[in-house]
């Protein structure tokens, strides 16, 4: 948790392999697993967050982490990204703290 209670989450990219993930799932189920995640952000861990600091949080910081990514990578890292922060920013606004992107190639 930052400062403020909010859970931060991290995401690092760089070592993914994008070809042997893409070769074992596909985007939609990706980001199926995301609104996953977003669910259990809400029931389990905003609520945890806010009990730890005695008052309520409503949001997460968000940091991803692009270092390390190669450029041929990040054409499929870009559409992914694109994608979730569409569903974060359409069906989950409440939720979006501050987003960072650090290490962009």
């Amino acid at each position: 948790m930052d400062k403020s209670g909010r859970p931060i989450y991290v995401e690092t990219i760089g070592n993914l392999n994008v070809k042997a993930v893409y070769a074992c799932t596909t985007q939609d189920r990706l980001l199926q697993h995301l609104v996953v995640e977003y669910e259990s952000f809400l029931t389990t861990r905003l609520p945890a967050c806010a009990a730890a600091m005695g008052h309520p949080v409503e949001m997460s910081l968000t940091i991803l982490d692009l270092g390390g990514v190669s450029l041929s990578n990040f054409v499929h890292v870009k559409d992914y990204v694109a994608q979730a922060s569409f569903i974060g920013r359409n069906y989950y606004p409440e939720l979006m703290g501050d987003f960072y992107i650090i290490n962009a190639p």
